[in-house]
């Protein structure tokens, strides 16, 4: 990751094992040596793959499983701010997410491959992109990522030895007041560890503090060094922030001339590049007694019920602010009425982030009772999980006209939706990506296959579904065309879920 300016830094050097006694001038002096070549680098290729198991993010929050990200990156850094990319994710229920990035001297977007997400939308990224884009590259790229401290002065820094051993660390310590200091996940940095190994030379681990702190938030560790394409890179980076383990291998790394023109361009049949921007909260009546709050964390859609009762809320994506925002306004068009409570289709982390707002105002958690207990292991709680009140549905349960489904599927171990029953509308979360467009996408997950198939077999009739993600019109007419240009196995046509 980048480093602050040299005015900024002290640097120290807390201690060296060896059994040669060097100075500060010569262990300098060798690892500027080392790193000469690597140093000159203005475009390159590199393929990488991450992986991480995160509890809230899995099938089962007992049995973390692993989500990845696998991703070719081109960087031209003579140009500053060129870059073109592709990045294929995998999650929980066979979802597989690919898209492909650029930035420019004119634009910076991001659009789909397979239009799972984006249908043919193009959508327009912040200015940073290429920053944070190359910042990830830098950190678990060795030589990289020493690069800022072998170009910063070493005036201030002092190097002690102790004999008997092969390992020197660097310590870097940056000032708390200062307006320049980095951050990971919103932690401030205060103090950097570099640790090598000496004979030979190699990165071994860096390591993050915050404050006087002893344990770091954040750490990586470069290990099986081999030579890819002339260059000696650690293909296995093993990471830790916030307690919170990840991986990366690299692939491949590579020297290139540049980036190719036709990377830098939207290809056809892609529609106008749309700003991708935090929205004022839409509000929309779509039946007698159902409304649709939209633009919610960006693209996320909250479904409103209205009654004598008062209001049951499905959804509390994004985060507490992100509910605060969605109470003000429900306060505002309904001031006489109160929450009753909010619903949520799963305990996947992004779909809950969002409870402490309603549990502070006391506002029972409709779910599951596999999600409750999720709910209750959440990391993002523990602190005030005992105030939280939930209250459990079951199977096919009715309430209040709305009849609660929790199907058997493959993307979380618990996860429900709701059906109104007067209004024949369908409230799902991660059972069915429909982009905004109505693309009909060229891949289907296995948890959306399954999702159509119990639909078919309960023969329910639906009029619409609000998806959480994206589309909250979503017909049948689409759903099913989705399907059967996916399916593995076919059902016959008399079978479709139908407005019979």
């Amino acid at each position: 990751m980048k480093l602050l300016n040299t005015g900024l830094l002290i640097l120290t050097l807390l201690y060296s094992l060896t059994t040669n006694a060097l100075t500060k001038d010569e262990f300098m002096s060798r690892l500027q040596e080392h790193y000469e070549d690597t140093s000159r680098i203005q475009h390159y290729t590199i393929t990488f793959r991450k992986s991480s198991s995160f509890g809230p993010q899995s099938y089962d929050f007992n049995h973390p499983t692993k989500a990845y990200r696998q991703q070719t990156t081109d960087v031209d850094l003579a140009k500053q701010n060129f870059f073109t990319q592709t990045k294929r994710g995998g999650f929980p229920g066979g979802f597989l997410f690919e898209t492909n990035e650029y930035q420019n001297d004119v634009q910076s977007v991001r659009y789909d491959v397979n239009g799972v997400l984006y249908g043919k939308q193009v959508f327009s990224r912040d200015e940073k992109a290429f920053e944070r884009e190359v910042e990830e590259i830098d950190s678990i790229v060795g030589f990289f990522a020493v690069k800022p401290l072998i170009e910063n002065s070493m005036k201030e820094l002092k190097i002690n030895f102790k004999d008997g051993k092969s390992k020197t660390i660097v310590s870097q310590f940056i000032s708390p007041t200062s307006n320049s200091t980095k951050t990971i996940s919103g932690s401030k940095i205060e103090r950097i560890d570099y640790v090598f190994r000496n004979e030979p030379i190699q990165l071994l681990s860096i390591h993050h503090y915050s404050g006087d702190e002893n344990q770091p938030f954040a750490e990586l560790h470069y290990k099986n060094y081999s030579n890819i394409n002339n260059f000696e890179i650690a293909s296995q980076v093993e990471g830790k922030r916030f307690n919170r383990p990840f991986q990366y291998t690299i692939k491949n790394f590579a020297k290139i001339s540049g980036i190719e023109d036709e990377k830098l361009k939207i290809p056809s049949g892609y529609g106008l590049v749309i700003e991708r921007i935090a929205n004022e909260l839409s509000f929309e009546k779509i039946t007698k007694d159902i409304y649709i709050i939209g633009n919610v964390n960006f693209d996320r859609n909250v479904l409103v019920k209205v009654n004598n009762n008062g209001l049951r809320v499905f959804g509390a994506p994004g985060s507490d602010k992100v509910s605060e925002s969605v109470i003000n306004l429900l306060e505002k068009f309904f001031p006489q009425k109160i929450i009753k409570s909010v619903y949520i289709t799963h305990p996947h982390s992004d779909h809950i982030r969002g409870l402490r707002a309603y549990s502070n105002r006391n506002i029972p958690i409709l779910a599951d009772a596999y999600s409750i207990d999720a709910i209750k292991a959440f990391p993002g709680f523990k602190q005030d999980i005992g105030s939280f009140r939930f209250r459990t549905i079951k199977h096919k349960e009715v309430l209040e006209g709305m009849q609660f489904h929790i199907p058997k599927n493959s993307h979380a171990k618990g996860q429900s939706f709701v059906y109104f029953i007067d209004s024949k509308i369908l409230y799902e979360g991660d059972f069915l990506e429909i982009p905004f467009d109505n693309t009909i996408a060229s891949y289907m997950s296995t948890v959306e296959k399954e999702f159509v198939e119990y639909l078919r077999k309960e023969a329910l009739k639906i009029e619409r579904i609000v998806g959480h993600y994206r589309n909250g019109d979503i017909s049948l007419e689409v759903m099913n065309n989705y399907y059967e240009a996916n399916a593995i196995s076919k059902i016959q046509s008399n079978n479709d879920v139908s407005n019979r």
